[in-house]
């Protein structure tokens, strides 16, 4: 594989963060500072990344080097990662590269043969490389669709062995492995911790762990406080952020808010449309368990509810999710 480096311009003082990271670098979590004039050299089949900049401006020179008589055929036949055969054929030129085992195992799930993309990322790891981050987040998926929980768990730890900070692995392995198979709440709550405190985690990663923490703390104040911060990350495309943050707001009698937070939520589904119909099922299906209270419930871009009857909005009665309705004006239920 071709060197790779790079080349800092600026010294230290210019700005804060953007450390770069190496895969098996022992020591500081694989992060190497670098200051100016320093520059790293390594094979390009070494992962590494920046973390994120923090503040200031860093420059710095990224340079790949060639030989020029020696076409790079491997890289050639990776240019198509949907090319099932010229995959194949990449990994016997070099059966060394984990990352093509990864690419091979995409293409052949996409193609319906989860048994044989299990069987090549089993491979990897026990032939060619059993700390291939890539590979083990893939492998974990496959487990946890089969209901293997403890072999995806132990795939996802490997890959935080590799990068504490990988959040996609972070996440998994807290709502997956803790929530739906170990029950293990505290250790459900690290990782969502563990995500909002990485600087350069993306928003929508960051925008779901903020929901589900506060999911985690039903019923207490901070709640509220990690909706709202979820909100504040993503306001768009966040149904359930407002969904939660609505449920939390009426089961505390604030119920003008809430119903205004429910009707910005279907508004959202409304416009949005992604998974429109499972939700709308959803939201049609619940009840409203209104104990003689009058008011009306109208479409989306109407007035909800009567403020009155959203005092039936309440925990002690269950699913009391709010409903998506088609344009005709429905009476509320009455008991």
């Amino acid at each position: 594989m071709k060197p790779t480096h790079t080349i800092t311009l600026n010294s230290r003082d210019k700005y804060e963060g953007s450390h770069n990271w190496f895969q098996g670098l022992e020591g500081n979590g694989g992060v190497l500072e670098m200051d100016v004039g320093q520059v790293t050299l390594r094979v390009g089949g070494v992962k590494h990344c920046g973390k994120a900049l923090t503040a200031g401006t860093r420059y710095i020179i990224g340079g790949f080097c060639l030989h020029r008589k020696k076409p790079e055929s491997v890289r050639m036949l990776l240019a198509d990662p949907s090319n099932c055969a010229g995959l194949e054929a990449a990994i016997v030129l070099n059966p060394a590269c984990d990352f093509t085992y990864s690419l091979l195992a995409n293409v052949c799930e996409q193609q319906g043969e989860t048994a044989k993309a299990q069987e090549v990322l089993e491979y990897c790891l026990q032939s060619v490389e059993p700390r291939a981050a890539k590979v083990c987040y893939a492998l974990s998926i496959i487990y946890m669709d089969q209901g293997l929980f403890c072999k995806a768990d132990q795939c996802l730890q490997t890959c935080l062995s590799v990068d504490l900070e990988d959040v996609d692995a972070l996440m998994v392995a807290a709502h997956q492995c803790c929530a739906a198979a170990m029950g293990d709440s505290t250790k459900e709550e690290s990782y969502y911790q563990m995500i909002i405190s990485i600087p350069d985690a993306n928003l929508h990663t960051l925008a779901t762990a903020y929901v589900n923490l506060g999911d985690l703390h039903k019923d207490e104040e901070v709640e509220i406080e990690y909706y709202n911060k979820s909100l504040q990350l993503k306001p768009k495309k966040n149904f359930m952020a407002r969904y939660n943050l609505a449920s939390a707001l009426a089961s505390r009698e604030q119920y003008k808010p809430a119903c205004q937070t429910f009707h910005e939520a279907i508004g959202e589904v409304h416009k949005d449309g992604e998974d429109d119909e499972n939700i709308a099922k959803a939201l049609q299906s619940a009840s409203l368990q209104s104990n003689g209270t009058a008011g009306v419930i109208a479409s989306p871009r109407s007035e909800f509810i009567a403020g009155a009857s959203f005092a039936t909005l309440s925990r002690d009665h269950g699913n009391w999710m709010a409903m998506k309705l088609s344009q005709t004006v429905i009476p509320a239920h009455q008991d």
